[in-house]
């Protein structure tokens, strides 16, 4: 369960990275195959999940010492979320192809290979949040799902992108202390332990 897991939230990486090198032809049909083989892959770990008798699995990849510095939980909610966010890419996906054509007259682009390289990120950022079991995990995922949500918009300069990611960490650092803040204070209160 582990290697599908690590190839469901790489496969949209290493698409990424190959859509952006080739030529502009060839990236939408390239993002939808690699969108297609992480919504596969996140059907098969759903699959595995329950052939494994629905065992809820962490699984740590690096750690320091005794404290988990990233890794993978595995369980109910997180296969289906995961399988959600990512068939949903694969929809969007679908769309870009019969919508970022040049009969488009009304939204001229360019940077076509550029979009569809940020939406492989964008997919495999979000499974990578759903799937992680630490908090630096799902913070390095979602400030690449923070950065690529602004960065989809391939027209804006790249210093304006960079620029809201870093809003949107100091965005889930305030959400993180607040949430942790309420969950102290309902233990004090009711004794919750």
């Amino acid at each position: 369960m582990e290697n599908i897991a690590l190839a469901t939230l790489l496969i949209p990486f290493a698409g990424a990275l190959i859509t952006s090198i080739l030529p502009n032809r060839m990236a939408k049909w390239l993002c939808t195959l690699f969108a297609l083989l992480a919504t596969l892959g996140t059907v098969v770990l759903g699959w595995q999940f329950l052939a494994e008798g629905k065992v809820d699995t962490t699984i740590t990849l690096v750690q320091y010492g005794d404290v988990a510095l990233f890794g993978f939980t595995i369980d109910r909610v997180s296969t289906l979320i995961a399988f959600a966010v990512v068939f949903l890419g694969l929809l969007v996906s679908f769309y870009s192809t019969g919508y970022l054509t040049n009969g488009n007259r009304e939204h001229p682009h360019d940077g076509t290979r550029r979009y569809y390289a940020f939406l492989l990120i964008f997919i495999g950022a979000m499974a990578g949040l759903v799937l992680s079991s630490t908090i630096l995990g799902q913070l390095l995922f979602f400030r690449n799902y923070r950065w690529l949500f602004l960065g989809i918009n391939w027209l804006l300069p790249i210093r304006e992108v960079i620029a809201f990611g870093n809003e949107g960490i100091v965005n889930y650092s305030c959400c993180v202390n607040r949430s942790v803040s309420c969950s102290s204070n309902l233990v004090c209160k009711y004794g919750f332990v």
